[in-house]
């Protein structure tokens, strides 16, 4: 059933499940198949975005990357290098 796995016991779960009725063993499969359809990457990207957004930020505006980058060079001051 569990190739591989020669003691069962190994896997800290799988006592407690064993114990478990048939009834909530079949829900528990129900859950567990469910979440092995549902694609990860799908779960995994969304998460991925929103963290993203709200730890780095997104830029919502309608200027290119070239005009961005215009813009914060303009602004600058050029500093000459300092001597040691």
């Amino acid at each position: 059933m569990l190739t591989g796995y020669e003691n069962k016991s190994d896997i800290p779960f799988v006592p407690a499940l064993l114990s478990m009725k048939r009834k909530d063993k079949l829900r528990i499969i129900h859950i567990l198949t469910e979440s092995m359809l549902t694609p990860s990457s799908e779960k995994e990207d969304d998460y991925t975005s929103k963290m993203l957004d709200k730890h780095f930020g997104c830029w919502a505006g309608e200027e290119s990357v070239d005009d961005i980058m215009a813009s914060i060079k303009s602004s600058s001051a050029i500093r000459e290098p300092l001597s040691m």
